[in-house]
This record gives C-alpha cells, structure tokens and sequence, in this order.
C-alpha cells in the first residue's frame, strides 16, 4: 500500500495517515533532530511512539547507534498488534515534515517485521485507546 502527503497537507503524516490507514499502533525510526508531535496526536484512537536507537547485536553483528545518528524512515506496526506491517518512506517523524510533501510504502512480511522489531531500542508500545460511544 503506498501512503502519500503533498506539503499543504499540514497534519502529521505518521499519526494522522499512516497509523490510521492501516488501522495500526505504529513504532517509528526516523531521523528526530526536530521537535516530535505529542503521543498521541490524531485521532486518539491509533498511537506513533518513536525508537531511541537500533541494536543489530540480536542479529549476531555487535553494532548499535542511536537515533540521533540514523537518517532512517521506517515505522512498523506495534508488537501489540494483529497484523504487522513496515512502512518505508521518506518523511521523518517530526513537526517540521508537516510542511513538506512524500510517502511511504506500507507491507506485510513477517520475517522481515521480527527482525526489524528486534533491533529497535526503546520502543514504547500503547494499546488502542477504545473509541467514544454516543449514547
């Protein structure tokens, strides 16, 4: 599934499309030298929390860095969720990326999503916040 903002569109790509397209709790590795939205910020229902570095030593390779040193643009689904996608762009998460335009590409592979989950450092995952019922 590709998911795409131009710059005008001005809301949080990340929390207000990605998350919610795919109905997924989305952890998210990009590059954060900006200010990052509130968790959450949008339809209070879907959460994007962000990785604070990567660690390959569960891949058998002694290598870590921080957040601060990845230009990545990647999101996953949450661990807690069902289904699990990876999301491949080129927006970070931050507010600055409001205003400009870009995607990502949103897919299911599920070897590829464990591996990924397991050398993401500090992942803060948050389940669904249930949805307000009118009486």
């Amino acid at each position: 599934m590709s998911i795409a903002k131009n710059k005008t569109w001005g809301l949080d790509f990340y929390n207000d499309l990605v998350g919610p397209d795919p109905h997924e709790n989305l952890d998210v590795e990009t590059w954060e030298h900006d200010p990052t939205p509130p968790d959450p910020d949008s339809d209070k229902v879907h959460t994007v929390v962000d990785f604070s570095g990567i660690d390959l030593n569960p891949l058998g390779i002694d290598i870590a860095w921080e957040e601060s040193d990845d230009h990545a643009k990647l999101a996953i689904s949450a661990a807690t969720e069902q289904v699990h996608y990876i999301c491949v762009g080129d927006i970070n998460f931050t507010i600055a990326q409001r205003k400009r335009g870009g995607g990502t590409v949103a897919f299911q592979c599920d070897a590829l999503w464990e591996s990924l989950s397991s050398i993401l450092r500090g992942v803060c995952t948050h389940p669904k916040q249930p949805a307000a019922t009118t009486a």
